[in-house]
């Protein structure tokens, strides 16, 4: 079988000056059978040139073969005038134009000196007029006409070695932020997108093709000058304006990233087999900080200290640092957060700045340690402080790690701990390095003493203050309700009926009932209600019940066992008695056991009970609602059942 080997091309680095722009030379050397375009004086020529519009020039300068046409002759006659190399007969009266921005004239005069400096066949000649007439000398009006000519060519590679002139321009008038010298950095910033591409082979053939890249020295000089150039100019502008903390050490750290960049550029083995293509700056995302100082505590000390001022820029500088932490999954985030909190929760009471980016990064904090801190906080005479530190825990058990609704028995039990001990609860800092889950990764006083050895840590309460007080931070539940989205609604309540019914005689629950049902009220998550009815009545039909045998043994084991069952069978019924009979507006009875009954006896009117309509027959809840009143018939709580299921 014959193989054919893969074309190999070695292409020649060729000079962009010279080589793109043959085609737009007016030179007239393409046919040397036509006859040269008859010439016109220099002023008539350089006259009817100030007088076209853009499209028609640009159109003359596409298609210079067109020898009708009145502006084709007109560069033509420039053209043949400048064999004499008399370059200031054209220049210098263009120049008196445009350096005239009001001048009618001004934008027509640059456009045909650009035409010199880029399409004329004595382009090259011109560029080194510019450079030794004009960019040397010592008249300011001349480097101020020559920076705006470069200024308007900023999209063409081929002024590239014009870098080395302007950032002398930028040098000797930098001192203050002047014209020339701010035209002349921006010129050079917007050159070096193109200067820093090595060039490549300029044949672009799809064929399956090796090509082999040749180095040249002159290419990699140039890109490793700008550099230096940049470098230069970065340190004039850096004294033009007086600026704070940050932004100096983002300078300091840019200039360090133009060092690294300028020995990468020398050290190039590694880059001289391939085609090196750099994004253009529009192309690369920006980031307000280099990454090599993002998370040191300099860095981020100096941003929350700005934040403290409501500084609006560092607060950004803070949220994009937020947002590369949670996509670094390297990073230790919760070392990383609670040095941020740590700075922020002395800002948060008095600085709307400081609470947004607080919750910002409650996505990736460990809320063990956030909400203790923030009840502590909250446990404050100034009421501003008090609402702003709830309102930041009911946004704590809305973030991302609790979307399921757990944050709710978490925080529940927090409050727990507090009323059992008079101290807030304290976590094992970073135990186990992952979210909490659930109240079980909640650790503490008393699981914890054995490594705390100042067992004073934490805020003191009791007596009345201390009732106060766990009740202004159960009322947190209902911002969490109103704001929480179905799910963790139905899945928050749905756990807390258990855990409440695991510990009946703990009356925080069905405080945090009743804070929950004020949440809800009328209008907010109208299922809701039918959770808890579900949950409540699965429990009401497998609970134990009273039997004789267990009431006539009077012994202190069956008066314990008698006690419990009496307990536990009241929990489900205090839940829901926190509702109020506004929110059973939707619960109602299948009418099928309208005549099952014993109303009388229940000294309730069955006219006034709501009775599902027909069309209600086959809903869902219909089941739930029948189940319910069964298990209060057997309960006896008449009272219970005129509120849930009629008007009474």
């Amino acid at each position: 079988m014959d193989f054919k080997l893969p074309e190999i091309i070695l292409p020649h680095v060729i000079d962009d000056a010279i080589e793109d722009n043959n085609d737009m030379s007016f030179n007239g050397e393409k046919s040397a059978t036509v006859e040269p375009l008859h010439v016109i004086p220099l002023g008539k020529a350089v006259h009817t040139l100030l007088h076209v519009k853009q499209e028609a020039f640009q159109k003359a300068i596409a298609k210079p073969d067109d020898r009708d046409s009145p502006i084709v002759r007109a560069l033509y006659s420039i053209d043949d005038y400048l064999n004499s190399l008399c370059f200031s007969d054209v220049y210098d009266p263009l120049k008196d134009h445009f350096l005239k921005p009001k001048s009618s004239q001004a934008k027509p005069a640059l456009r045909v000196a650009r035409y010199l400096l880029i399409y004329s066949r004595h382009r090259l000649n011109f560029v080194t007029f510019l450079k030794t007439h004009e960019l040397q000398s010592d008249d300011k009006r001349r480097h101020l006409a020559a920076v705006l000519l470069l200024e308007d060519g900023i999209d063409n590679s081929v002024l590239v070695p014009f870098i080395p002139n302007l950032a002398y321009l930028a040098q000797h008038y930098g001192e203050k932020p002047t014209l020339i010298a701010s035209i002349a950095c921006d010129t050079i910033l917007a050159y070096s997108r193109k200067a820093l591409q090595p060039r490549e082979s300029i044949e672009n053939c799809k064929e399956n093709k090796v090509q082999v890249i040749e180095e040249d020295d002159n290419n990699w000089n140039e890109i490793n000058g700008t550099w230096i150039c940049i470098k230069e100019i970065l340190l004039i502008m850096k004294k033009w304006y007086p600026f704070d903390t940050i932004a100096l050490s983002a300078w300091d750290e840019l200039e360090i990233f133009i060092t690294a960049a300028q020995d990468a550029i020398l050290d190039r083995d590694s880059l001289s087999r391939q085609i090196i293509k750099f994004a253009l700056v529009d192309d690369i995302p920006l980031n307000r900080l280099p990454y090599s100082v993002i998370f040191s505590n300099g860095t981020l000390n100096e941003l929350l200290d700005n934040v403290g001022t409501s500084n609006e820029k560092a607060a950004d500088m803070l949220n994009d640092i937020i947002e590369k932490v949670e996509k670094d999954q390297s990073m230790d985030i919760f070392n990383f957060s609670s040095s941020l909190i740590n700075g922020l929760l002395s800002y948060v009471a008095n600085n709307d700045l400081a609470c947004k980016i607080l919750i910002r990064i409650m996505d990736i904090a460990d809320l063990r340690s956030l909400i203790p801190r923030l009840m502590e906080m909250a446990y404050d005479s100034d009421p501003r402080t008090n609402q702003v530190c709830k309102a930041l825990i009911a946004k704590a058990l809305l973030s991302k790690p609790w979307l399921n609704g757990d944050g709710v028995l978490v925080y529940i039990d927090m409050i727990r701990s507090l009323k059992s001990l008079k101290k807030l609860p304290i976590t094992l800092p970073y135990s186990n390095k992952k979210p909490v889950a659930s109240p079980a990764d909640i650790t503490t006083l008393d699981s914890s003493l054995s490594s705390v050895k100042d067992t004073s840590y934490g805020l003191t309460i009791s007596g009345d203050v201390l009732q106060t007080y766990t009740a202004e931070l159960l009322s947190v539940l209902q911002l969490w309700v109103m704001k929480a989205p179905k799910e963790a609604i139905h899945n928050g309540l749905s756990q807390l009926v258990y855990t409440s019914y695991s510990a009946p005689n703990d009356g925080t629950f069905i405080d945090a009932w009743k804070n929950i049902s004020h949440g809800l009220g009328s209008d907010g998550h109208p299922e809701a209600i039918w959770t808890v009815i579900k949950h409540c009545s699965r429990i009401m039909k497998g609970q134990l019940k009273l039997t004789n045998e267990l009431l006539n043994q009077e012994t202190e084991k069956s008066e314990r066992e008698v006690y419990m069952i009496v307990v536990k069978r009241l929990s489900p019924l205090l839940i829901l008695r926190t509702f109020s009979q506004q929110t059973y507006q939707s619960v109602s009875l299948p009418k099928s056991i309208q005549k099952q009954v014993n109303w009388t006896g229940l000294n309730i009117d069955p006219e006034k009970v709501k009775w599902a309509s027909d069309n209600d027959n086959k809903s869902k809840h219909l089941a739930l609602s029948k189940n319910l009143f069964e298990e209060l018939l057997l309960r006896t709580q008449q009272t219970f059942v005129k509120m849930v299921f009629s008007g009474m």
